[in-house]
Order: structure tokens, then sequence, then C-alpha cells
């Protein structure tokens, strides 16, 4: 490394954008670094740059903001730090049975931002697999005052997070009591061979099949040279495809029910395979996926069947 660039500042806003991809590309060979970031002086400088956004330093933003299927999320810790340091009152309680976040905003000091997570909202939301090794049943205190405190700044300081509004465990990775992500969290299952028992198998199938009827949804079809008609005056824009509503989340969410896909997370991650592309929530899909991905998981269905539970995300969207 050079004299100049070692005795350069990160993350004070003077380094150029040289200086930047050196001090990154240097960084990245340390064998410290978490997996995400090592030899991927890219990822380095991604985080540089969150990190000058955020008004942390570089070290910090590698260590505490994760970049989950390109979106940044960083710890509850680290998102109740920034409110305070806008200037925000941020108070937390609770136990292992529930957890109170209240944010008093600098500005508003008359009203108070209050957001309370309890083991029952846990399970409503699919949090709750049930295993005694999942930090959900080892650590319920630090899981639910994440929940809260992340849900609550989302709703009273948006400006103080930059874009940085979910934890790693919102997006569907797996963490450790801290809110780190643990390495190759969710990987991508294999397809298996086709087998009547069993649920995981049926899921496979029922990709497949989704994968299918999409592909056929979006070949298109070449007019015979004899049929061939003159081409016509050009036509207004189409209209914007319209996309998946809740109506039909509720049917995915209640077939992956019957497959023992419970989890919100895992509900989310089974239909991104299933589509082949990532999505964070059901209203991601246009309403063509998603009638694929209901007849691939119950082709009796016909797009018409009716659940009765209430099926959507903590800001509810579905």
């Amino acid at each position: 490394m050079s004299t100049e660039l070692a005795t350069t500042t990160p993350g004070q806003g003077a380094m150029s954008l040289p200086d930047k991809m050196r001090y990154a590309e240097a960084l990245a060979s340390a064998s410290l670094l978490p997996a995400q970031y090592r030899e991927k002086p890219g990822n380095v400088l991604l985080a540089m740059e969150l990190g000058d956004a955020l008004g942390i330093p570089p070290i910090q933003a590698i260590n505490d903001v994760h970049v989950i299927e390109g979106k940044p999320s960083a710890s509850a810790n680290l998102i109740g730090a920034m409110v305070r340091k806008a200037g925000h009152k941020l108070r937390v309680s609770g136990d292992d049975s529930y957890a109170t976040a209240q944010i008093i905003r600098a500005d508003d000091p008359d009203f108070t931002f209050e957001v309370t997570w309890t083991l029952d909202r846990a399970k409503t939301a699919g949090l709750l697999p049930g295993k005694p090794t999942s930090n959900w049943a080892k650590y319920p205190a630090a899981m639910l005052k994440a929940r809260a405190i992340t849900e609550c700044a989302r709703a009273a300081t948006p400006d103080a997070l930059y874009g940085v509004i979910y934890t790693p465990e919102e997006l569907g990775s797996t963490v450790t009591e801290d809110g780190v992500p643990v390495a190759n969290p969710n990987p991508r299952p294999a397809a298996q061979p086709a087998d009547p028992q069993g649920g995981g198998s049926k899921i496979a199938q029922a990709r497949q099949r989704a994968q299918s009827q999409g592909k056929a949804a979006s070949a298109p079809s070449a007019p015979s040279p004899a049929t061939a008609e003159p081409e016509a005056p050009q036509e207004p824009a189409a209209p914007a495809e319209p996309m998946c509503d809740q109506g039909m989340w509720k049917q995915i969410s209640h077939a992956l029910d019957q497959l023992d896909v419970t989890a919100a997370a895992d509900k989310v991650s089974t239909v991104s395979d299933m589509i082949g592309r990532q999505i964070t929530r059901g209203g991601e899909m246009t309403a063509a996926e998603a009638r694929s991905v209901i007849d691939a998981l119950d082709p009796t269905a016909g797009g018409d069947g009716v659940v009765d539970a209430e099926v959507v995300d903590e800001d509810g969207v579905a």
C-alpha cells in the first residue's frame, strides 16, 4: 500500500474514487473479513459507499451492513444507533415474551411512535418454526427487540436510515443472536427427482411445472409466412402488466402450508425458486407468474380458490 493511501482517512469524504478502489482492493485480501467481502473488492467498495451515506467508517459498514439479494440491511443495533445519531429519542423495553420500541422525533416531541412485538405476533408472522435450535427459541428477547426497533424506525425515522430499513433476518437470512447473517444461510436447493412421497419433492415438481409454464407463456409465437399480415399501424402502449394481488398470494400461501412450508421467509424463497427470479414479497410477482405458481402447486385449483386466512407481510402488503 502506498504512503499516500495509508495516510488517507476513509469515511470522511476525502478519498477520491481511485483511492477508494485501491483501498477496497487492499482490504479485500484480508482473511478476517466476512465471507461476502473476502477477495471481492467490489463488495468492499459498495460497503464503503454505504458507510459514507450512513456516516459510519468503512470497517463498521463492512461488519454491520449486509447486502441480502441486492438489498442493504443492518443489525437492529446499528439501526437504533442511526436513529439516535439523527437526534431522535429511542426507548426499548421488554422480556422473553414481548418487546416495545418507542421513538420520539426531535422535530415532533409531542408524538410518540410505538411498536410492540409479542411471541404470539411472531407466531402469526411465521417466525416460530418450533425448532429448539432456532434463534427465536434460544434468544426470544433479542429477536423481539430487533423486530420492534426496526419496525418502529421504519415508521418514525425513515429519513435517518438512508434506505437501510431491514435487518438481514427480515430479508430471510439466518442470523446469530447479534443479527449477523450466517454464512450461506439459504442455499438454493437442487432439483430433486420426482417422488410422490414428502413435501419437499412435491415442491420440486411444482417448481418444474411453474418454470415450464413460465417459459411457455413467454415464448413468442411467430406467424406463418403464408399467413403473415401486413404490419398494422402502431397501437398505443399497452397498459402495465397486472401484478399478483392479495387473493392470489393467499392461495399460494395456503398451498405451501399444506406442504409444511409455513414460515413467511421460506414461502418467499420457495416462490422465488419457482418463478426463477428473486422476490421479497408476493406483490412483486406479475399476475401471470402468480397463476403459474398456483397451478403448479395445485393443478386442480383453477385460480379461483378462496382462503380465509389473512397473509400479508409486516407492512401490510401481499
